[in-house]
């Protein structure tokens, strides 16, 4: 199985789901999200240990090769959650 579909069955298995429009993988529940060129660049071990490490109470992380804006991670996790993301204070915690 090449690299890749591995990765993608790892994250799969994890419950993560993915959005091709932004080319990211993402888990709501788990309030993680992993970009398709952060996945390339990793390694399955890497990438199975990010995807079944709890940091549910570390609100929302990114897995990029470069951070995301501010601007960016508030309309990814307002995309993903909309309807469903806890607020506070007027925003999505991020």
């Amino acid at each position: 199985m090449p690299p890749l579909a591995s990765k993608h069955n790892i994250l799969l298995a994890a419950g993560y789901r993915s959005d091709d429009e932004r080319d990211i993988y993402y888990h709501c529940s788990a309030r993680k999200t992993l970009s398709v060129e952060f996945i390339g660049r990793h390694n399955e071990t890497e990438i199975e240990e990010i995807a079944f490490k709890d940091t549910s109470v570390c609100g929302w992380r990114f897995y990029f090769n470069s951070e995301p804006s501010e601007t960016v991670k508030r309309e990814i996790v307002r995309a993903l959650t909309s309807g469903r993301g806890r607020r506070n204070g007027g925003e999505f915690e991020v």
